[in-house]
């Protein structure tokens, strides 16, 4: 089904089309926001109320049917007029997951509209091409295919009875299904249960949905999707090798990636290039860290749209990316890419403040002239970023090219141990991401004491409201205020920067300069605190979080700092309707 509608401001249907109101009913239908599912709220609000002007916003979410039965839409949004609530309104084209599903082979489909809507499946895809007799299995990251099998189809097909992958039920339907796949049936469907479609994978439900492609009366191609998780938009084989943050692959799955390449010792070369964001401390320092995270996720999207379907492209956490290039004849080749990230990352954020400019530094390696396993390879593109770094920055050296590289290879490994500190703290964050946007206000309590617990913490307490009023204290409770009030003491609330953060390193710090509050902090037992104001609309003060010590204490790490800011405002979006 494919539909449009109009929506106000409050999220209220002010027109539509026929085939809209059918389905979503007309009685039943008051608002946006009450026919979504509860998980795709948040998804919903940052994305239409974030619209631009002259802009298309995407997404995908859960709506209500007229028998209040939820199904999955693709929705893109315009903005047609802007405003405040009462004369904002939104243009949207609405449409099913299956429609869209099934305009997959349509001829008019550009390319980038295919890929888009294959990566919002988040599914298993095959093809099968008559000319070479392979087929291959693969899913879509952003803008590269993840091989999962490729090879000959009867080779395939043999390997999969023969290793008892397809149970004996089964084997039926699935000769069936290879007739058809071979044959170039216009259209198929089968349901296999219980059994592996490729190897390696799970044994579970799997449904092949697909159909022939024909050019000149000619069997050209024979595409489909491979739905493997019954009752799930998205398989597990996708949601667990992404990056929470930039939609990239993560740092396990292209570690795997790369490893499983070099280990089937190929015929061809393979680059890894490791890239690293210049000056990106001073970037969270004067900007924060939340438009860091902006950064972060438009340096992603500038590599993965320049690599596309030539390479891999990850993150390994922090400011770092790596980029998986198989079969570069030369290093012109190679250099064409880099030079194209460096500049367009350095052009596109040119005076993204007055104070820095945005550039990117870039290390090379290559199998097998530099190394022949992974872990070669990646401490030699390494170091190459390494000297990179040394000789000015904004600039990519490739191994092969450096005389002197065996002087750099004895550098401080440090910068390994920070590589890593960076991930265990990535790691820690998404377990408090995950909780709160799960459990919103309720797992609150179980967020801090997590936090509490893993940072040693002496207490951690949250205000909310228009008063300030305590919602949750983990640790020492007994001293702690049923409200955060003194915060409007005196100047105290010039201490926080522009993040609404404010270090206390030790409360002697704010004796002379904010006495009354210094009173209020030794009643409260407090020494040392990182305190997170979160804000609300125009500015409006609606919550504070307070992470504090009791004792003295070397001084809190910026990863703690930044950890604490974000976390806060995570407490900001788990209180979106507590107001």
């Amino acid at each position: 089904m494919m539909c449009n509608a109009v929506f106000d401001g409050y999220y209220n249907a002010i027109g539509g089309s026929p085939e809209f109101f059918y389905f979503i009913g007309v009685k039943n239908f008051t608002s946006l926001l009450k026919n979504v599912h509860e998980d795709d709220i948040l998804k919903l609000r940052d994305t239409f109320d974030n619209i631009k002007k002259d802009e298309s916003s995407y997404l995908y979410i859960r709506l209500k049917n007229n028998s209040n039965v939820f199904e999955w839409f693709f929705i893109e949004f315009r903005l047609m007029r802007e405003g405040d609530a009462d004369t904002k309104s939104v243009w949207a084209d609405i449409c099913t997951i299956d429609e869209l599903k099934n305009s997959y082979i349509k001829k008019d489909l550009s390319k980038l509209e295919y890929r888009t809507l294959l990566d919002i499946f988040g599914e298993i895809y095959f093809e099968y091409s008559p000319d070479t007799n392979i087929i291959k299995f693969y899913w879509i990251n952003k803008s590269q295919n993840i091989d999962i099998y490729n090879g000959g189809f009867s080779e395939w097909k043999k390997y999969m009875i023969e290793n008892k992958y397809i149970k004996d039920r089964n084997i039926n339907i699935f000769e069936k299904l290879c007739l058809d796949i071979q044959n170039g049936k216009q259209r198929f469907c089968y349901e296999i249960r219980d059994s592996k479609i490729y190897a390696d994978s799970e044994s579970n439900y799997n449904v092949f949905k697909g159909g022939a492609v024909y050019y000149n009366n000619k069997l050209y191609k024979v595409v489909g999707s491979l739905v493997t998780d019954m009752g799930n938009s998205e398989s597990e084989i996708v949601k667990v090798n992404r990056d929470a943050l930039t939609g990239l692959l993560n740092k396990e799955f292209i570690v795997k990636y790369a490893t499983d390449i070099l280990n089937q010792k190929p015929n061809f070369s393979v680059n890894i290039v490791i890239i690293d964001v210049d000056n990106f401390k001073l970037i969270n320092d004067y900007f924060g860290h939340l438009f860091g995270d902006e950064i972060i996720k438009s340096v992603a999207d500038t590599i993965d749209e320049i690599v596309n379907d030539r390479g891999v492209v990850g993150r390994f956490g922090g400011d770092e990316f790596v980029i998986i290039f198989s079969g570069f004849n030369d290093n012109m080749e190679l250099r064409s890419y880099l030079k194209s990230i460096r500049m367009t990352v350095e052009q596109k954020f040119k005076n993204v403040g007055s104070k820095i400019d945005l550039t990117v530094s870039i290390g090379t390696a290559k199998y097998p002239v530099d190394g022949k396993t992974y872990d070669e390879l990646f401490e030699k593109a390494d170091t190459c970023l390494y000297i990179a770094k040394e000789k000015g920055k904004n600039r990519y050296l490739i191994c092969d090219e450096i005389a002197d590289i065996e002087r750099y290879e004895k550098k401080d490994k440090k910068n390994f141990m920070a590589i890593e500190t960076r991930e265990k703290a990535a790691r820690f964050l998404c377990e408090i991401m995950d909780l709160l946007l799960r459990k919103r206000k309720k797992g609150i309590l179980e967020s801090i004491k997590i936090i509490g617990e893993d940072r040693n913490l002496t207490r951690v307490a949250v205000f909310f409201g228009k008063n300030l009023e305590r919602i949750a204290v983990w640790g020492d409770d007994i001293s702690v205020y049923d409200n955060a009030m003194y915060i409007y003491k005196g100047s105290y609330l010039t201490n926080f920067n522009s993040n609404g953060v404010f270090v206390i390193h030790s409360s002697a710090s704010i004796e002379s300069k904010n006495p009354e509050v210094y009173s209020d902090f030794s009643a409260q037992v407090i020494y040392s605190a990182v305190q997170c104001i979160i804000y609300g609309d125009k500015g409006k003060i609606n919550g504070f979080v307070s992470f504090e010590k009791s004792f003295q204490r070397s001084g809190w790490t910026e990863m703690e700092i930044y950890n604490f800011t974000i976390i806060a405002r995570l407490i900001k979006e788990a209180m979106i309707g507590y107001e």
